[in-house]
């Protein structure tokens, strides 16, 4: 045991509001870097005063040039990242931390020292854990012993070499205090820090909400992000395993306790819903009928309002009533309903939108004709028909050298023409589906809409209505009053966490300046009457 170590060296620590015990994770730290092969000169620390890491932590290395206050999104160039225990107002999330630890280069290196972001990282695992070193940390203070852990990432193999052969015993000359720290494996980790099962579940649920709502804030999709996007399902599954009526409603709880979006999601999220609240305006005015559909029918059934990570709002209606609707708002200065196009699909996508604007929010208008006829043969049909649509629309595009991918604006000659085409499927889609203006009690999903093969989208009108008021984002909307079956059909099993949330995307996030305008465009509508 060494015991010529003075661990304060007559530094005020009460000054930065930290006790002994704040500390020694920091002296292991200072210790770390006078063993590392390449000597670092570049340094960043979060959640750390950076006062007392360059007063304390650097007093152990000589001639440090470069030491700056950052966050781990911050962290670019080579260099170390110390990451400790000194909360601050702005902190980033959990999740956030382990996707710039997992997305690093072989240049830069992480110390952590916070217990709940050190969790984090153990949960995330897989290459993370293999390229970190955990320290144990054994202390008696007055008498009384206690133990901490600390990790070290880095993916340069020769430095992780180096920091896993770090260990040693000091009695501390200046303070009543006493230290042991080695590398452990993360089992005997998992061992000290998750013997307690009620408060290890509870842990695990606030940091898997934690990682998902990571998984909804992002902008630009990494390998980071995909690998947390795994290990949250593998961990939502490690949870929530089994059908049984209790972890059914556990699961219910968990998606119920979600936090919404932030960020620029948010404000996509709640543009869209201020269509939404403008589109049942209007409808009640014309006296039409529309219900929640798609994943909006989820997030009102699962969370009462959006899915964190969805970005759009989706209704069907009758194909008659949004063909009124339609020409109803044609001369209408402030709202619209526009078309997407995608021929490389053979669908176009009907959008409740503000009139001439290019946000990213709307709501998406899924029609349903009136039908006859057996079900099964109807649903058949309609996919045999989908199917010879694509190959058409195909066919038109390597004939016309025309490829029009999501877009509203086609020049007229060749707008007609697609639309001359949808139409000539339409007298298919009625010869075929028994398709008609006549409310017949039984309804299909639109032959030219985006097309899902996975469910049977034929209704009886009775197994539907009367629809049922659900809450959706603050307001009250209709959904079928068989939603929950319709889900289940739908989704399978809408009470687990998707494998998609990274590549589940339809819009671009606004910047700024588009915010401000929706903004703006908000504030100036909200009174606005039809």
């Amino acid at each position: 045991m060494q015991t010529a170590e003075n661990l304060l060296n007559n530094l005020n620590i009460k000054k930065y509001k930290m006790t002994e015990e704040d500390v020694l994770p920091c002296y292991v730290y200072a210790k770390l870097l006078g063993c590392l092969p390449e000597k670092i000169v570049r340094h960043r620390h979060y959640k750390i005063n950076n006062d007392f890491v360059r007063k304390y932590v650097f007093r152990f290395c000589e001639d440090q040039t470069d030491s700056f206050w950052c966050s781990p999104a911050e962290l670019r160039d080579a260099g170390a990242m110390l990451i400790g225990r000194m909360a601050m107002e702005h902190a980033e999330s959990l999740g956030s931390v382990a996707v710039r630890l997992s997305d690093s280069t072989p240049q830069q290196s992480f110390y952590v020292c916070d217990d709940e972001i050190m969790y984090s990282l153990y949960l995330f695992g897989g290459e993370l854990l293999e390229d970190s070193v955990i320290y144990e940390l054994v202390y008696t203070i007055g008498g009384v012993q206690k133990m901490s852990f600390a990790m070290f990432c880095t993916k340069n193999k020769q430095a992780l070499s180096a920091a896993a052969a770090l260990q040693d015993c000091i009695k501390f000359c200046d303070c009543d205090c006493t230290l042991t720290y080695r590398a452990v494996s993360p089992q005997e980790y998992n061992y000290f820090t998750a013997s307690d099962y009620a408060a290890t579940f509870f842990k695990n649920k606030a940091i898997l909400g934690d990682f998902v709502r990571t998984l909804a804030e992002y902008i630009t999709p990494t390998e980071g992000l995909k690998k947390l996007d795994k290990r949250s399902v593998e961990l939502f599954w490690k949870m929530y395993n089994g059908d049984d009526p209790v972890t059914l409603s556990e699961r219910k709880l968990f998606f119920r306790e979600m936090s919404a979006s932030s960020g620029a999601l948010s404000y996509t999220q709640s543009g869209s819903n201020f269509l939404l609240l403008k589109l049942k305006e209007v409808c009640a005015k014309l006296g039409i009928n529309y219900w929640l559909y798609y994943g909006t029918l989820l997030g009102a059934k699962r969370h009462g309002a959006f899915i964190p990570w969805d970005d759009d709002i989706d209704v069907g209606m009758m194909r008659s009533d949004l063909h009124r609707l339609a020409d109803f708002l044609k001369d209408d200065k402030h709202f619209s309903i526009d078309v997407l196009y995608n021929t490389e699909w053979a669908d176009r996508v009907y959008k409740f939108r503000f009139t001439g604007e290019y946000l990213p929010v709307y709501v998406d208008i899924f029609p349903f004709d009136y039908c006859r006829g057996d079900s099964v043969t109807i649903w058949n049909n309609l996919k045999k028909i989908k199917s010879e649509m694509v190959r058409e629309f195909r066919s038109y595009e390597e004939r016309t050298g025309n490829h029009f991918r999501r877009t509203f604006n086609i020049p007229q000659p060749q707008l007609d023409e697609i639309n001359g085409m949808f139409d000539i499927f339409r007298q298919k889609a009625s010869s075929l589906m028994g398709l008609t203006t006549e409310n017949t009690g039984k309804i299909v999903y639109g032959y030219d809409t985006v097309f899902l093969f996975d469910w049977m989208q034929v209704f009886e009108l009775d197994e539907i209505r009367p629809f049922e008021m659900i809450g959706f984002n603050g307001g009250i909307h209709p959904a079928f009053k068989n939603g929950d079956e319709v889900l289940v059909k739908n989704y399978v099993a809408p009470y687990t966490l998707p494998d998609d949330i990274v590549s589940h995307r339809h819009t671009v996030r606004m910047n700024a300046e588009s915010i401000a305008r929706l903004e703006n465009l908000m504030e100036s509508l909200k009174n606005y009457k039809f």
